[in-house]
């Protein structure tokens, strides 16, 4: 076995001499750069002591044409370590090792005072046959220690499956909506998936729904905690695609027939090959770049939705469709004449636990039944919704004596197992007492705490200032008040449309301060906070570039409509504003519409450009001031 030391902050060092030796010519300059370069060297080795290296194997593709080769990749991430034997393979079914001694690349980098840094051993493989085979476990030693990797699965496909010419007919991205099954009961828990492909070459940066998306016949509950998408290979009629679940959601039909699912509409921001073949060549662009927004829509689908087949012959067919845990209980067995007993059904699993309606017990006749009520809880998590969900009846005795809520047995239906399940409720005894009579010494105590008023009541006549009004005779009624009536709706339809004609002139007054605003608001909302997902980021991102294309709008006196900032930077560029106006304004315009897309978008960087926007606008309103005036 060979042994390979290799020590990342060495490394760090080596590759910083390297630098100073090619910076030889200005001895100044590479003397302060190896005196950086050493003085990072402490800070870290601290700050990556004590981490565990993390070894992760990873294929170049899933699916694989025979004759093709493709790369496996053994990576050691973080932790500080000395030395790490490369693993050795041995034989693997369906492929050829085109590389025993693997290839060997490092990286290094520092994100926020962070150090990381990896190592990686590539190896080069030939798939030769047909099938469904594994990369077995592999054995990395890193400074004495063993650590174990995943298998990896991978498939192999006959390279004639993967000829099929590209006759257009299958798009280079498009969305579809998946259902975990199309022929479900009433009530039936179901995933949907909103899953992405798309084609080699084509980079998603990011994606947002267009609109809420809602389904005729069909209740929905938003999975909370849901993980960033993972692409993986797909073969669609023998051609090669990405595949990636971009959004999932939990539905609960809620009537029988067939439904049709409207399609799901998303705008993704793509980044694509310049190529004569771009099928994004023509739409968009992005100050230049090839970063662009496309608008996609999955189809319309079809559920067969029917009824749940022979229900058992039960006291109590339950509307819970699942797996579930149902109990009843009482809050007393024993009370007086005139006071309440709680009953609670409590029903408790997995299913469809918000759809769920109160079962109907069979209380004696002599006992009475007031406000039930209702309590939720759970959550939409792991792919399903689990919780419980609970309802309580107030019932009051109105006679003494011995009663029973009798016994039942009540049915569900659990689309796992295809059958009904049934759970039996034991019956409830309840006994109702005489209550007790009140005593003198309690009716004393009652008159103490409420003692009789004496005095002979005196009445008192007031006159409304209405009334009195209007019996002042018919000259009032019939011709004052209808005249103040005319005079103040003819002053309302003038203070109106006066304010309907100054409030563009108000807006253009207030446009700056209303954008300075919401950057603070975005500002006061991100702080504190540097770790938010980018994706959240991103749309703030999205929000602050609303805001400035109406503020521009509004400032250069555009019309209402479609208005973006490449308009605005055509109408900047065509009008006296001053160099440095009009490019500072492409600048701001540009840093923020790429981190509208960016996945690395941080709350850090989004503050550092808040600051840059609120520069811009005090410019903005010199320079459009000046234009103004001259």
């Amino acid at each position: 076995m060979m042994m390979v030391a290799w020590n990342p902050w060495a490394h760090h060092v080596q590759l910083h001499t390297k630098l100073v030796r090619a910076l030889r010519g200005s001895k100044i300059l590479g003397w302060m750069f190896w005196c950086v370069a050493l003085s990072m060297i402490p800070f870290i080795s601290a700050t990556a002591q004590g981490q565990e290296p993390d070894v992760q194997a990873t294929l170049s593709n899933t699916i694989i044409y025979t004759g093709e080769s493709f790369t496996l990749s053994i990576e050691i991430k973080n932790g500080a370590f000395s030395s790490a034997d490369y693993p050795q393979i041995g034989q693997i079914d369906g492929v050829r090792i085109l590389n025993r001694v693997p290839s060997r690349s490092s990286s290094y980098q520092i994100i926020n005072g962070n150090a990381s840094s990896s190592l990686t051993y590539t190896y080069t493989l030939m798939a030769e046959r047909e099938g469904s085979f594994e990369i077995p476990s592999l054995d990395v030693i890193i400074d004495g220690e063993t650590y174990t990797t995943d298998p990896l699965p991978f498939q192999v496909q006959s390279a004639a499956s993967g000829a099929t010419a590209d006759d257009g007919s299958i798009p280079d991205i498009f969305i579809e909506m998946v259902f975990d099954d199309d022929t479900p009961v009433l009530g039936q828990q179901l995933l949907a998936e909103v899953v992405l492909y798309f084609r080699s070459g084509l980079e998603v940066q990011s994606f947002q729904p267009l609109t809420g998306w809602s389904a005729d016949g069909l209740w929905k509950e938003e999975l909370e905690g849901q993980a960033q998408p993972r692409a993986e290979d797909a073969l669609i009629q023998g051609q090669r695609f990405r595949k990636a679940t971009l959004l999932k959601f939990l539905v609960f039909p809620t009537r029988t027939g067939t439904l049709v699912v409207d399609p799901f509409p998303m705008v993704l921001g793509v980044r694509s090959q310049v190529s004569s073949r771009d099928p994004f060549g023509s739409i968009f662009d992005s100050f230049g770049t090839n970063l662009r927004r496309v608008t996609l829509q999955t189809d319309e689908v079809e559920l067969n939705v029917t009824r749940p087949t022979n229900p058992p012959n039960v006291d109590v067919i339950l509307d819970a469709v699942g797996s579930f845990t149902i109990t009843r209980s009482a809050s007393a067995r024993e009370v007086q004449v005139g006071e309440g007993i709680e009953v609670t059904t409590t029903i408790q699993g997995t299913g469809n636990l918000p759809l769920l309606t109160r079962p109907e017990w069979d209380y004696p006749e002599d006992w009475q039944e007031y406000s039930p009520q209702e309590m939720s809880e759970f959550r939409a998590r792991n792919e399903r919704v689990e919780g419980q969900k609970s309802f309580t009846d107030l019932v009051v005795p109105s006679s003494s004596g011995r009663s029973e809520l009798p016994d039942v047995d009540i049915a569900y239906y659990n689309p796992s197992t295809g059958r009904w399940d049934v759970t039996s409720l034991p019956a409830l005894t309840l006994i109702a007492r005489d209550a007790l009579p009140q005593t003198p010494v309690q009716l004393s105590e009652a008159a103490r705490q409420f003692p009789m008023m004496g005095g002979a009541p005196t009445w008192t006549q007031t006159v409304s200032i209405p009334t009195w009004f209007w019996q002042q005779g018919t000259w009032v009624s019939r011709v004052l008040v209808p005249t103040l009536l005319g005079v103040g709706f003819w002053l309302t339809v003038i203070v109106r449309r006066i304010r309907n004609q100054q409030e563009p002139s108000r807006k253009r007054h207030s446009a700056a301060r209303s954008l300075l605003k919401e950057c603070d608001s975005i500002e006061n909302e991100l702080f504190g906070d540097s770790g938010r997902p980018s994706n959240e980021v991103q749309m703030h991102y999205t929000t602050l570039t609303q805001h400035i294309i109406e503020y521009l709008r509004l400032k250069l006196h555009r019309p209402t409509g479609a208005f973006t900032l490449a308009d605005a930077e055509k109408h900047l560029a065509s009008i006296d504003v001053g160099t440095e106006f009009r490019e500072r304004s492409n600048q701001v315009f540009k840093q923020i519409t790429r981190m509208s897309y960016s996945p690395s978008a941080t709350a850090s960087q989004l503050k550092d450009d808040l600051i840059e926007v609120r520069e811009w606008i005090d410019l903005a309103e010199d320079s459009l001031k000046r234009l103004k005036e001259s």
